[in-house]
Order: structure tokens, then C-alpha cells, then sequence
């Protein structure tokens, strides 16, 4: 069932024509989450479009806001990517999926776990599943964290993790957060939050947090220090549409 009527318009592209503006709307979309992979031009013409159709959702000033990548098989429509960066364009390509109803009798489309489309449909009896897609590992601890982009305006005392790792010992750490800072600690310390590589992995990687994983026996410290931990670390969830 189609949304109420937006004033935008839907243009058709594809891999001979790639436009610019898509790269910009991935982009945008993808500083929501955490794990997407950064995109050259090169990755979307071999790797990312295949025989797919794009759809860009424009308002009615012209200006690019979301996106969908799409097929149509034997009465069926495949979206691969649906990136609406506001609720306009949300439902703008959702009524560009409706206006197919006569050439399909079944879509299937793959969307981020938080997208709200679901939420928003008048009959949203739907079949919906909820696949694990993808790994991630920190291996270096030292050089990660110093590339990530913690909450320091969050930061009221100093968080201490002490990190270990089976595999790969130059992980076997303890780390200091503090000042904007982040340290190596040499000297042993008492306080501070155990946890190993998996659970920090986790955490910085966005699927858990670390009230969580405290309340799961899985790291462990005072409950200042978690509270404290958990409130550096930016709320992120990951995602991924690129399979490789």
C-alpha cells in the first residue's frame, strides 16, 4: 500500500551512468553505524552494482536524499540496498516499490536491523528475519583505539581496561582513557575493567554495550567504572551491505 504522496520525484540509473550523488548518500548513511565499508567509485562499478537498478529518491528542491538498489525476477523484486536518509525519501522509494505492483508478485529487500520502514506500514504483517552476517576482530588494541572516536565530552573520570588476548599477546594490555588521551599503562594496577579481546571487539564494534556484557559475567569492575566505560563509548550500531 502506497505512503501519502511525496513531492519528490524517483530517477533510474545504473552501472553506465553512476552518479556521484549516490556515493555522497552512502556516505552519509554510513556515519550512522559502525563495520561500513568505504566505497571508491571503482568498488560500486565492480562490486557493488552487478545487474542492478538504482533509484534515487530527489525532493522537491532537486536535492539527492536516499536511495535503492533493486532487480526484478520472474514477478519478483529484489532490493539489495534501501538508504533513506529521512522519512520523505523513506517513503518516496517505498511508493516507487509500489508502483510495481502490477510486474511483481513478491519483494524481498534487505534492510538494516534499525531501519523503521516496517514500523511505518499500515499492514506490516510481514515475513522478517534477522541474519548474522559478518565477523569483526580488533587486532591491534593499541592502533585501534587511537583511530577510534570515543565520547571524550562523556569522559568524568578515567577509565582502565585491562585487556587480554589468547591469540595474539600484543593485545595482552592495559590501557588508559583519559584527557583525550589514550595510554599503555606499564605499572600494575588493581582497578580497572577486565575484559578480552572478544568483549572489547563487541563493545567498540557497536553490537553490545558494556552494561551488558557486565550484566552477562563478561567483563568485569566496579559498577562505576562500567557506567563510566559505557558512557565513552559512542552508540553505534554495526552494519554491512557489502559482501566480499
Amino acid at each position: 500500500m502506497m505512503k501519502k504522496q511525496v513531492n519528490g520525484t524517483v530517477k533510474r540509473f545504473n552501472k553506465e551512468n553512476h552518479p556521484k550523488e549516490v556515493e555522497k548518500l552512502y556516505e552519509a548513511f554510513a556515519e550512522r553505524f559502525s563495520c561500513m565499508l568505504v566505497r571508491e567509485k571503482n568498488w560500486w562499478l565492480q562490486a557493488v552494482y552487478d545487474d542492478l537498478t538504482l533509484a534515487i529518491y530527489y525532493d522537491e528542491n532537486k536535492k539527492a536524499a536516499g536511495y535503492m538498489l533493486y532487480k526484478i525476477e520472474n514477478y519478483k523484486m529484489t532490493v539489495e540496498e534501501f538508504v533513506p536518509l529521512h522519512n520523505e525519501a523513506r517513503n518516496g522509494l517505498w511508493n516507487f516499490i509500489c508502483q510495481h505492483d502490477s510486474m511483481i508478485k513478491e519483494l524481498e529487500m534487505k534492510v538494516s536491523e534499525n531501519e523503521q520502514l516496517l514500523y511505518t506500514l499500515q499492514e506490516p504483517r510481514v515475513k522478517t528475519e534477522i541474519k548474522p552476517y559478518f565477523m569483526g576482530r580488533i587486532v591491534d588494541v593499541e592502533q585501534f583505539l587511537k583511530q577510534y572516536e570515543l565520547n571524550w565530552n562523556n569522559v568524568q573520570q578515567e577509565v582502565i581496561l585491562h585487556i587480554t588476548d589468547s591469540f595474539a599477546p600484543w593485545n595482552n594490555v592495559s590501557v588508559r582513557l583519559a584527557n583525550y588521551e589514550i595510554a599503555i599503562i606499564e605499572e600494575p594496577m588493581d582497578k580497572g575493567i577486565k575484559l578480552d579481546i572478544n568483549a572489547l571487539s563487541t563493545i567498540l564494534l557497536g553490537y553490545k554495550r558494556p552494561l551488558e556484557l557486565n550484566e552477562l559475567e563478561l567483563i568485569s569492575g566496579s559498577e562505576e567504572e562500567i557506567r563510566a566505560f559505557e558512557n565513552v563509548v559512542p552508540v553505534r550500531k554495526p552494519f554491512i551491505y557489502d559482501f566480499f
